[in-house]
């Protein structure tokens, strides 16, 4: 079969090479052509369009700006025709896919939605688990691809939108996964007990699974190497709390998550495994700001929907003095208030505390008073504050 290949992510790279030993013709167009250079058997694309010459093409691009980067804005499924089959990889909101579903009917190519539980080195063996669909005589035809890359095919009906929601839903479960592992060993630790000795207990009894395990070891060892990268892992529970909020759902255990990932990001662990999180969610981030004679800021971010309620005159007139009279005794210098100069967009409101050093934040952190500065945000908002560690380089 003649497969062209649009984008060689450490996934794309991984899976190609499996693909070209069963005998397939592999063309492949990456953003970066270097990307090309150390694999063996593949021609190169000039262009995304020209994908769309051959009898397949599959798709694996970073996110939903990415896909349309590559594929939407360069026109590139109009090269296609009636016959042809494209199977899209990525992990993308569900507005994107709806995007393509149109895109494709107009273009006549067949449309299927095929995105993957498992990491690079999973897919290198042909291991993953493929969520697929799409058109039922398409995903036959390319079941044989399929049969390459991973080790089972999960069909999920003609409705694309099913593989990506259980995609973003069974991403949004491993992070809150490790959230759990997270926090259970920060609460087994203070106790004596260490978080390798839980972790070998809970990972073989009651969550033996391969995910826990792997990440598991990440915690227990402190090791976060990427498989998955901690950047992608924010992005896909941003997919799930965006759905969640079309469909008219609260996922509290998901802003949790969003929150322990952005801090991450703020902490500069983009390019490390997502289960990096739980240097967070274990309060680790705080501990590592050491620069003693340096200031430090967090940046508080109240992110929500439209509906969402927030009270601002309270907000300005109460719960900032409450903050700075906790605070300011232990450290605080400033706590600003800012407002988005696009008042319609999701965040309504920041503000910006700075501590005259890292050990001022940790202490008006673990301060007994600031259990109730917590207590009072649902006074005058039902949004999930986020908070941004921000330190010198």
């Amino acid at each position: 079969m003649k497969i062209a290949f649009v984008g060689l992510g450490n996934m794309g790279r991984a899976i190609v090479p499996e693909l070209v030993a069963a005998g397939h013709e592999v063309f492949a167009w990456n953003r970066t052509a270097a990307a090309l250079d150390d694999i063996e058997g593949v021609k190169p694309l000039r262009k995304p369009r020209d994908a769309f010459a051959h009898d397949v093409v599959i798709s694996m691009l970073a996110d939903d700006r990415a896909v349309r980067d590559a594929l939407i804005s360069t026109d590139a499924m109009s090269q296609g025709r009636a016959g042809r089959i494209h199977i899209v990889m990525s992990t993308i909101s569900l507005a994107m896919v709806d995007e393509l579903k149109a895109l494709h009917a107009q273009s006549g190519v067949a449309y299927i939605a095929a995105p993957v539980f498992g990491v690079p080195a999973v897919a290198a063996t042909g291991g993953l688990n493929i969520l697929a669909a799409g058109p039922v005589a398409a995903i036959d035809r390319v079941q044989p691809l399929f049969d390459v890359m991973g080790k089972k095919t999960w069909r999920l009906g003609d409705d694309q939108a099913s593989a990506n929601v259980a995609k973003i839903a069974g991403n949004l479960m491993i992070t809150q996964a490790i959230e759990s592992m997270a926090e259970a060993t920060a609460l087994t630790e203070a106790y004596g007990l260490s978080a390798k000795a839980f972790l070998d207990i809970v990972t073989q009894t009651m969550f033996a699974s391969p995910s826990y395990q792997r990440y598991a070891h990440n915690i227990a060892t402190d090791t976060y190497e990427p498989g998955f990268k901690l950047t992608l892992g924010l992005k896909d529970v941003g997919l799930a709390i965006e759905a969640a909020q079309a469909a008219g759902l609260d996922l509290p255990m998901s802003e949790v998550v969003r929150s322990s990932l952005s801090e991450a990001s703020s902490a500069g662990l983009d390019d490390k495994d997502w289960s990096a999180l739980a240097r967070a969610a274990r309060g680790e981030l705080v501990r590592d700001c050491h620069h003693a004679a340096e200031p430090v800021s967090v940046l508080v971010t109240y992110t929500g929907q439209p509906e969402s309620r927030f009270d601002s005159a309270y907000y300005e007139a109460h719960h900032i003095p409450m903050v700075e009279q906790a605070w300011q005794p232990l450290g605080l210098k400033h706590a600003h208030v800012l407002y988005p100069s696009d008042r319609n967009g999701m965040t309504v409101a920041a503000c910006l505390c700075q501590f005259r050093d890292a050990d001022s934040m940790r202490a008006a952190f673990d301060s007994p008073d600031t259990a109730e500065i917590m207590a009072d945000i649902a006074v005058f908002t039902d949004i999930v504050p986020m908070q941004h560690i921000l330190r010198p380089r």
